[in-house]
């Protein structure tokens, strides 16, 4: 299907990835050259410390390869909620946190330990800690052992070749992953994220084929706006990244911004090529807009996505809206946010929606207005952030509301997707929102439609397809030597 769809989508705008390499009217062509020189058609290991059936990404990534005559599968961990791809997922269950109850035998005494290192006191953590060694040693021992494992990462400021080595004791998972990998056979490996780059460098380097890697976020960035994090992860972050990113055939990354920085970040040769995080072409309907008007957030509801001042900016509009809020939440957080919701009298005005599977995501937005992001500049990786949300409401057919940051305010207003918010305080959020009626919802919403013929997966599609079937010829054709 993906591939009649790659054929059939109106041709674009925008500026089109070198497809010399390849057919451009037979995605099939490479594997069918592969496969008369082989006898077996060529193979892909997809590699993710996710849940994959829910990473929209990494899935369509498994669908683009398939649909081009690929053998696919990916390597991953388990607990997703959609239903799995057509191809096969060799998946871990996760080990986050250490034997079955550490973590509630532990919890007097992290507490204690994270109030002392947010300015509390050192007194009642060192009582916390030597109450715990008398009470329970096992779990003062493991305590220990993972309080080193966060602050190790430190030390490759100053020696990076230190960093594999932190990286494979630091989670269980890791090995595992590897394991998985190393019973099955590719010519080629893509890692998603810096935390699966030392497992495809080693399956790659064991193999002898080559190895592409996809950074979803600014790693070295994601969190900057914790000083914690920035002390004790970013070094082993950085580290990690630049080895795996320079061993790499190439490196692709979701926006324009990221891949420059990612570039100054590493030093790398090139640039990295933008493969954006859009969604697959769906035919939806407009749907007229009228009062309440529906507000839609989905996706991970977690701290440091502007949640709680779209929440309170809620309380500041005049009746006539309601915001929905969709996605997998701790159950602290999502108390959190609905006591939010309460003390600032907006509960009656807030919808706290349970997940639905990645498949449904975009059909099911489609049931709504406005599709909110309200996501603070606080780090370089929220600044030059361009989430599948953003495509996937504009795929729904829903009018935008989203941070004034550059990728997301360029698109916009080169479609006139809806509006952008300039802060993202509450009272900017509630200006932004204002702004918007039935005339600008419904003016957005058909210009959404129209712009998702053109931001779609089957048009970004074929420059990581061209870019993996470069590697692997080149790693079979010595004379050109390797893609660097």
């Amino acid at each position: 299907m993906l591939g009649t769809q790659l054929s059939s989508i109106a041709s674009t705008n925008m500026p089109s990835p070198d497809l010399s390499f390849c057919n451009q009217n037979d995605l099939n062509f490479f594997s069918r050259a592969f496969a008369a020189r082989s006898g077996r058609p060529p193979r892909i290991g997809l590699v993710c410390r996710s849940a994959i059936a829910d990473d929209p990404r990494v899935r369509r990534q498994g669908d683009l390869f398939q649909a081009a005559g690929w053998d696919v599968f990916a390597i991953g961990l388990s607990g997703s909620l959609s239903p799995q791809p057509t191809w096969p997922i060799h998946a871990i269950e996760p080990e986050i946190h250490g034997p079955a109850g550490m973590e509630a035998r532990t919890t007097p005494a992290r507490t204690a330990i994270k109030s002392m290192l947010a300015g509390g006191g050192i007194v009642q953590a060192a009582r916390a800690v030597f109450s715990l060694l008398r009470s329970d040693r096992s779990a003062a021992i493991w305590l220990a052992k993972r309080a080193w494992s966060s602050v190790e990462g430190v030390f490759t400021v100053v020696a990076p070749a230190l960093a594999d080595g932190i990286y494979w004791r630091r989670s269980p998972d890791y090995r595992r992953l590897l394991s998985l990998g190393r019973a099955q056979m590719a010519d080629f490996w893509l890692g998603s994220d810096w935390t699966s780059l030392p497992i495809v460098q080693r399956l790659a380097l064991e193999a002898g084929v080559p190895y592409g890697y996809d950074a979803h976020e600014f790693a070295v960035d994601e969190y900057g706006h914790s000083r914690r994090w920035r002390l004790l992860h970013r070094p082993l972050v950085r580290a990690i990244e630049r080895k795996g990113a320079r061993g790499a055939a190439f490196v692709v990354s979701v926006s324009e911004g990221i891949a420059k920085r990612l570039m100054q970040a590493h030093a790398l040769s090139a640039i990295p090529t933008v493969v954006r995080n859009i969604p697959t072409y769906e035919a939806l309907p407009f749907r007229p807009a009228q009062p309440p008007y529906r507000i839609l957030y989905h996706g991970l509801v977690s701290p440091g996505r502007g949640l709680e001042n779209c929440i309170t900016a809620m309380a500041l509009l005049p009746a006539g809206m309601t915001l929905t809020i969709r996605g997998p939440a701790a159950p602290t957080y999502r108390a959190h946010l609905e006591d939010l919701a309460r003390s600032c009298g907006a509960s009656h005005r807030i919808i706290f929606a349970t997940p639905v599977p990645m498949v449904e995501l975009v059909a099911r937005a489609n049931e709504f207005d406005i599709g909110i992001f309200a996501i603070p500049n606080h780090s370089e990786q929220n600044t030059y952030v361009l989430p599948n949300k953003f495509f996937e409401y504009v795929m729904a057919g829903l009018a935008l509301c989203v941070s004034d940051l550059p990728e997301m305010t360029q698109l916009v207003g080169a479609y006139g997707l809806g509006e952008t918010i300039r802060n993202t305080d509450p009272s900017s959020i509630a200006t932004a929102l204002a702004r918007l009626d039935t005339k600008t919802i419904e003016a957005a919403k058909k210009a959404s439609l129209r712009a998702a013929r053109e931001l779609c997966w089957e048009v970004e599609a074929r420059k990581l397809l061209v870019l993996v079937e470069r590697a692997v010829t080149q790693a079979r054709t010595p004379s050109r030597g390797a893609l660097k």
